[in-house]
């Protein structure tokens, strides 16, 4: 491996290595795009900070059971792709002896229900970004220490795959030079809503474009796919008002076992009655007024 100075935008770091992959559920390609391209900037929250502010805690606590981990201060960058850099949370090594191989450490802190979407594996997310680390070192293998809940340490050991380190290089290479150092934006998916929003925040009045046979397509699929879900929640809704009619005044069914399946509870809920505030009390009204900007996508 090899210590390098920090790297420039055209470079992926091991928390870059899913999203550039296109396989991570909470950071799409366009997100990482208008990131790297200077567009949005990353903003640290507050989950961030405290998984920053917890790291040498947890460290502490790997030395408390036994292990000899160590943080790791430096970005490495490979020799054979210059763009694939990283900067692991540290090194565990399980003896005393100096030479000994050290397992990559990754460090995580994770709520509690965001761990029950588990499934008994660690997100794909954190797996591509142990692996980018193992490619970088020429480790074996890499610890991920996960502190969940701020109340439970877990620790998953995740073997090199050399197939799947292969594959992830080669998602992230085609994402640096068919994307980013083009400067051309990936393809959306399905959660690129506030990206798009991001890129293109007000029409251009009176300005109009024409669609093309594929763009055709897609919209004519959209209003096929739309016109189902209707469907579907029409056919939900009677399925729910069955249910009702059945319940009748009962708060809670049951089913043949006697476990609660429905819950269908009278509820009290607070609204202001903005048309009427409007009406008698403008002046108030218009003191509290808070414009929201936003672009609405209306297929006619």
């Amino acid at each position: 491996m090899t210590v390098v100075q920090l790297p420039t935008r055209f470079t992926i770091g091991g928390s870059e290595a899913a999203a550039a992959a296109g396989i991570d559920p909470h950071r799409s390609r366009v997100g990482l795009w208008l990131e790297k391209t200077g567009r949005v900037p990353r903003e640290e929250t507050e989950a961030m900070r405290w998984g920053t502010l917890l790291q040498p805690i947890i460290l502490a606590e790997l030395c408390e059971r036994g292990y000899r981990a160590t943080p790791f201060g430096h970005e490495l960058r490979d020799e054979d792709h210059q763009w694939l850099a990283g900067h692991p949370d540290g090194f565990v090594y399980e003896g005393e002896d100096e030479d000994e191989d050290g397992v990559v450490l990754e460090v995580k802190t994770v709520g509690q229900w965001a761990k029950r979407e588990w499934n008994g594996q660690p997100p794909l997310a954190y797996v591509a970004q142990c692996q980018h680390y193992i490619h970088l070192t020429g480790a074996d293998c890499a610890l991920l220490a996960v502190l969940v809940g701020g109340q439970r340490l877990e620790l998953t050991e995740i073997e090199r795959n050399d197939q799947w380190i292969a594959t992830l290089i080669e998602l992230e290479q085609e994402f640096l030079e068919r994307y980013l150092i083009p400067d051309e934006p990936p393809p959306v998916r399905h959660d690129d809503a506030d990206n798009l929003a991001r890129m293109f925040p007000e029409h251009e009045p009176g300005r109009t474009v024409r669609l093309g046979k594929d763009a055709l397509d897609v919209l004519a699929e959209l209003r096929t796919r739309t016109a189902q879900r209707d469907a579907i929640e029409r056919q939900c809704e009677t399925l729910r008002n069955q249910l009702k009619a059945t319940m009748g005044d009962a708060e809670t069914a049951l089913d043949a076992r006697g476990d609660e399946v429905i819950h269908w509870r009278t509820v009290t809920t607070e609204r202001v009655d903005v048309k009427r505030l409007r009406a008698e009390r403008p002046d108030i009204a218009a003191e509290f007024v808070k414009p929201i900007q936003s672009r609405r996508f209306q297929p006619v």
